[in-house]
């Protein structure tokens, strides 16, 4: 996409800067939320640096720091060798309005304002005497509109809201690391695009770059017995067959930060065909030749329901009838009652706790 509008004109180019953030995003290392923004602006070169570190290395005081960068939270200055310094204000308690202004100051230098303008110093939020009014108000615009889309891509708020079956402020807050102003920008653009329908390249290419960390934060829940993470819609884990979890409550950041920090657990499994059947070999006799439900050589289940039989904590043993629910290579219980699977009562697959187990 090219700019549609000349350096030189007052109007901002919001096509751009979407492109721009968009792109900027696609093309990084990142594949985690909330980004993460200064590992980003390090890995072009960047130098960044807060208010009270450049202070002390001057030798002067904070205000004359904020005197000099004409801004309370952020600027960002192109060196005598061509490098860039992006400084910005530590002492605001707001973690989020500090991610924006470090989007805000990534734009700047992503939409190449300081050589499009020729200017070696762009602040976020104060007029500046090397610029007129109407330029000012375009960088600034430009860079606003590009900090809104890099911290909330709306592709990434569309597959959010697909799997949370809503969104608000709070949501968006918590999961974006932004703070409340934008976040209910957000929510008015949402509100007012329900009929309009988005399918540009790089939003699929975010879609995708995205897609994983969505699967695994906002699709499933984490058992805290095995620290298993399975699918959101289960009554129980299927390794351990316990109904103790934690799922993604973004409204409540104990349980989220919990969530997120909680390794994930693989658990060995046998391979099934579309069918839900073994596909290699017959574990037990070694059969190649595997079809219907049970190994016709040595009469075994070779598909992994249900039993209906479950082993209390005293090792009591209850029966009641199957559920019909198709089971996963992996699940030693079923996902409906908690009961023991056809593989784990066969010895198919062994107990989670007698079973090597990796890190995903």
């Amino acid at each position: 996409m090219t700019n549609q509008t000349n350096s030189n004109t007052p109007y901002p180019d919001y096509a751009l800067a979407q492109y721009s953030a968009y792109q900027t995003l696609v093309s990084s290392n990142l594949y985690e939320l909330p980004i993460n923004i200064k590992k980003l602006i390090r890995s072009y070169g960047i130098h960044i640096q807060t208010y009270a570190d450049f202070a002390k290395d001057c030798h002067i005081s904070m205000d004359n720091v904020v005197f000099m960068c004409a801004s309370e939270d952020g600027c960002t200055m192109k060196r005598s060798d061509g490098s860039y310094l992006l400084l910005y204000n530590d002492l605001i308690k707001s973690k989020g309005r500090i991610r924006y202004t470090l989007a805000h100051e990534l734009g700047h230098y992503i939409l190449k304002h300081h050589s499009k303008n020729n200017k070696i110093k762009i602040s976020r939020g104060n007029f500046l005497k090397n610029l007129n009014k109407l330029e000012y108000n375009k960088l600034e615009q430009e860079a606003n509109y590009f900090a809104k889309r890099f911290l909330v891509p709306l592709p990434i708020v569309d597959k959010i809201v697909t799997k949370l079956n809503f969104i608000d402020v709070p949501t968006l807050i918590n999961i974006f690391g932004i703070t409340q102003q934008p976040a209910n920008y957000i929510i008015n653009e949402l509100s007012k695009r329900k009929n309009r329908i988005y399918s540009y390249k790089e939003s699929y290419q975010l879609s995708l770059k995205f897609q994983n960390f969505i699967a695994k934060h906002y699709n499933n829940k984490t058992c805290l017995s095995c620290q298993y993470n399975y699918e959101i819609t289960s009554n129980f884990c299927p390794i351990c067959g316990q109904n103790f979890f934690i799922i993604p409550d973004f409204k409540n950041t104990t349980l989220s930060n919990l969530l997120r920090t909680t390794n994930s657990m693989n658990y060995p499994t046998l391979n099934l065909d579309a069918e839900g059947r073994i596909k290699d070999l017959c574990p037990i006799c070694k059969n190649e030749t595997l079809y219907g439900n049970y190994c016709q050589i040595c009469g075994i289940d070779i598909i992994n329901k249900c039993t209906g039989i479950k082993t209390s904590n005293g090792g009591i043993l209850t029966s009641s009838t199957p559920c019909s629910t198709p089971l996963k290579g992996d699940a030693r219980h079923c996902t409906e009652c908690g009961a023991n699977s056809t593989f784990l009562e066969n010895g198919l697959l062994k107990s989670w706790t007698d079973a090597p187990q990796t890190e995903k």
